[in-house]
């Protein structure tokens, strides 16, 4: 009884332990992209939505609207190719709405960056600030506050061509967002990451962005094939 005890206990477990790692790694999304190359899905409703690397979405319910929920990755949301009034994607930081724009939403680790093109939008936070914002513009959405970014849209929808365009920008966005091209692990120093990057990096050479990325902060890289790659003083 007591082997069987600790059996079910470990079960137990290791079952709770999977629900944990599903959650944290969004391994359920709905709409997943295992590749660097940008992919298009269809929601529930046929809304064509453009998944980026390592993105993981959710489809949620709406009465008039696709309504996407963003786990990690980026997307781009066109509401002019849905049938549905509105199209809505949420991010735990707050909810990007828009009747007649181009969205490109980024969930990052420490907020959320919205690009509208070719209409206007409205954001919101979970804390119950809302704001209405212009075409081309660019915002950073946190649990509490909203703020226009100096990135012009035009740089932000840069993506979909492969190419990463920065200004002022903390270095771990950067390093984040080039995590999801190169796939490995990705240490800088810990006195780095304070500094803030401008720049433009290639994302469909990950290794060569990298490395482009560490000597513009006079850092020097070794990379271990795709598994490793390590910056240190120079």
């Amino acid at each position: 009884m007591l082997k069987a005890g600790v059996g079910v206990g470990a079960l137990a477990l290791a079952a709770i332990g999977t629900r944990e790692l599903i959650k944290t790694y969004s391994l359920d999304a709905d709409y997943r992209n295992g590749d660097t190359a940008p992919q298009t899905v269809a929601l529930k409703d046929g809304t064509p939505v453009i998944l980026g690397a390592s993105a993981r979405a959710y489809s949620v319910e709406g009465d008039a609207r696709s309504d996407v929920y963003l786990a990690s990755g980026q997307i781009l949301a066109n509401s002019s190719a849905t049938k549905r009034s509105q199209v809505v994607v949420r991010t735990r930081d707050g909810t990007a709405i828009t009747s007649n724009a181009r969205l490109s939403v980024d969930a990052l680790r420490h907020h959320t960056v919205v690009a509208i093109q070719g209409g206007d939008a409205t954001l919101a936070t979970p804390g119950g600030n809302s704001v209405h914002v212009d075409d081309g513009s660019v915002w950073s959405l946190s649990s509490r506050e909203i703020v226009r970014m100096p990135e012009t849209a035009a740089d932000i929808f840069a993506w979909r061509r492969g190419t990463l365009v920065v200004l002022d920008r903390p270095l771990p966005d950067i390093l984040e967002t080039l995590g999801r091209y190169y796939g490995g692990y990705i240490r800088f120093p810990q006195a780095a990451l304070a500094r803030r990057v401008s720049g433009v990096f290639a994302l469909n050479d990950a290794e060569a962005a990298l490395r482009q990325l560490a000597n513009g902060l006079g850092l020097s890289l070794a990379l271990y094939g795709k598994v490793l790659a390590v910056a240190s003083e120079a």
